[in-house]
């Protein structure tokens, strides 16, 4: 689906194709799916809107929005880092699902390697996931200094 003119996409048809995401259609795979795509599709000018359903308590709104923005890839990890190191609990757990490419990762590797500190563990276990080896040898050694120490 193209659209000749951006605002009429982004005011009229954006906001519908977010919607889609949500918990009301999850049950609608076909549906849900061609909204995903349509989404992907819309590329650069659908992160701002998608953003903004990572945020929300919809948790399938959410997941769907990592989703779509892990494929739109590149273009979308700067602003996904943000939402990394200034998001809520589930908010960083969308995002870090959402750097799941190389590429992503890389633009966004300083907040990676911030999230291997994060409070919550799913976080740390994403963040560790999508650093590199490289990467991560030069944290190691920090990471289990900072580790508190296990009593028996």
């Amino acid at each position: 689906m193209v659209f000749a003119d951006r605002r009429l996409l982004n005011s009229l048809v954006m906001p519908i194709f977010i919607e889609r995401l949500g918990s009301d259609y999850a049950a609608r795979g076909l549906m849900r799916d061609r909204a995903a795509e349509a989404l992907i599709r819309t590329g650069v000018s659908a992160i701002p809107a998608l953003l903004r359903a990572l945020r929300q308590d919809d948790v399938a709104l959410g997941n769907g929005a990592a989703y779509v923005l892990r494929r739109i890839g590149a273009p979308s990890a700067r602003p996904v880092a943000w939402e990394l190191t200034n998001g809520d609990v589930d908010t960083r757990r969308r995002a870090v699902a959402a750097l799941d490419s190389l590429e992503a990762a890389a633009l966004a590797l300083p907040e990676l390697l911030q999230a291997v500190y994060d409070d919550d563990l799913m976080v740390r276990m994403g963040a560790v996931r999508r650093c590199g080896p490289a990467e991560m040898k030069a944290h190691c050694l920090d990471f289990g200094k900072r580790l508190p120490t296990l009593s028996r």
